[in-house]
């Protein structure tokens, strides 16, 4: 049995490049006064929900975006906000992004997240774009935020990775052994070929990442008051 490391703080990443997967005994040789505390899938779990019903404070579409307990091994744990007729509440999109990223600063949370037209491209972006400060009249924005301007997604998901996508580990793998590397690669593939080769998830998934097709959002159930 390899025990492997589910997931690293920023010293242990920028020192000693240990990442998610790295054998644990590999990371020991890396850092020597690593200190390692078994990872528990449940309680992140727990803690993500918890936070997903304490964002319930900038809109009622809230959803986990969660591997489930048990795929700590570099999972994508993650919330979405629907913010649709909400953020002028907050005067406005730039200004209710930059209330969530100081008010998780405050928490002590390393988050990294994206405005976008979808939740595909929120997601790409989030997790594999260039993130930037965005100016806001309370504050500078924690660095790891970006926003997408509206109509602007082909350009801003053209240069990221396939995985940006979401894409199944096998599609991913196939399209990068065909030439395939960013996502703009396949804006001009005809879609019979993909599917052909693929099935019609890796068009799927694009599509709905450009808002071609939608991709409905199940919001978590409200908490019950006692």
């Amino acid at each position: 049995l390899v025990m492997r490391v589910a997931a690293a703080n920023r010293a242990a990443e920028a020192e000693a490049g240990i990442v998610p997967g790295l054998p644990l005994t590999d990371a020991r040789a890396r850092l020597l006064d690593l200190r390692a505390v078994p990872a528990e899938g449940g309680a992140d779990m727990e803690a993500l929900a918890a936070l997903g019903d304490w964002c319930g404070r900038w809109t009622p579409w809230v959803t986990l975006d969660a591997a489930g307990p048990d795929a700590v091994l570099g999972a994508s744990h993650g919330l979405w906000l629907d913010i649709t007729g909400c953020a002028h509440l907050f005067g406005g999109e730039m200004a209710l992004l930059n209330d969530i990223a100081l008010r998780l600063a405050r928490f002590g949370f390393a988050a990294r997240a994206a405005l976008a037209d979808t939740p595909g491209a929120a997601w790409a972006v989030a997790h594999h774009g260039a993130m930037r400060h965005v100016g806001a009249q309370q504050g500078e924005i924690a660095k790891h935020m970006c926003v997408v301007a509206p109509g602007k997604i082909c350009a801003a998901l053209a240069k990221l990775p396939l995985k940006g996508l979401r894409l199944a580990p096998v599609e991913a793998e196939g399209l990068e052994r065909l030439g395939f590397r960013a996502i703009g690669d396949l804006y001009g593939i005809p879609r019979g070929a993909l599917a052909r080769r693929f099935g019609e998830g890796v068009m799927h998934r694009l599509d709905q990442a450009l808002g071609r097709e939608d991709e409905p959002l199940s919001p978590r159930r409200p908490v019950v008051p006692h």
